[in-house]
């Protein structure tokens, strides 16, 4: 799939069955444990999925109301953008890009991703431990302009997994320009923009950061 613009779209009460059958346990950012198993975990769905895809632009698009993650740009995702889209009261994540069940399977992660001048206001109302925008093992995202407001936990976070051993693969993002605010308001242990594992040649700059609650971080 390639070269698709959605625009000027409204995605409205969407819903997620699975957590009525087995309940919900969060690990951290997009996972969940799968209650069905007895071991392993899985990533929130997203209401809007791209997957194997070149050259997509989901613009001025709103997503409200809905009963997972918002907006995903899943596997084999490339030279794509999210751009002046309004997203809230969502139960999970608002914006996610790539995933951390790429770490043995890097082939699959996301790569050249504009995620730039949205709204995402009271993401994870549900599912706390999402957060306003996520991402994993990505190399060349721009996450930036972006206003992002009243959340329970995180608002940025990439990297989460550790597991991915080609460390040359993740990194060269730029987060910049995003205004944070009133976040952290339930959960602890995150922050504003929360990074970690590999981040080769990752720039943070020029970000406002306000509100952060409970005695977390602005930077983590």
């Amino acid at each position: 799939m390639s070269n698709i613009v959605f625009e000027d779209i409204s995605f409205k009460y969407g819903i997620w069955e699975t957590v009525s059958e087995y309940g919900f346990l969060g690990r951290q950012a997009d996972a969940v444990f799968d209650l069905s198993k007895e071991d392993g975990y899985y990533i929130v769905p997203a209401q809007f999925t791209v997957n194997y895809a070149d050259n997509i632009s989901i613009r001025d698009c709103e997503f409200s109301c809905l009963g997972s993650t918002a907006v995903a740009l899943r596997n084999g995702v490339s030279n794509s953008e999210i751009i002046g889209n309004k997203v809230t009261d969502v139960s999970g994540t608002g914006i996610s890009v790539g995933s951390f069940e790429h770490e043995n399977n890097l082939e699959l992660s996301c790569e050249n991703i504009q995620v730039k001048n949205n709204l995402i206001r009271r993401a994870a109302i549900e599912y706390r431990g999402c957060t306003g925008i996520s991402f994993y093992y990505d190399t060349a995202l721009e996450i930036c302009h972006n206003t992002i407001l009243d959340l329970p936990y995180t608002a940025v976070t990439g990297g989460w997994g550790w597991g991915a051993t080609e460390t040359g693969r993740a990194g060269s993002n730029r987060i910049c320009h995003n205004h944070i605010e009133n976040i952290m308001n339930t959960l602890v242990d995150g922050g504003g923009i929360y990074l970690l594992g590999t981040q080769r040649n990752t720039v943070v700059t020029e970000n406002y950061i306000d509100g952060v609650k409970r005695q977390n971080a602005s930077l983590y």
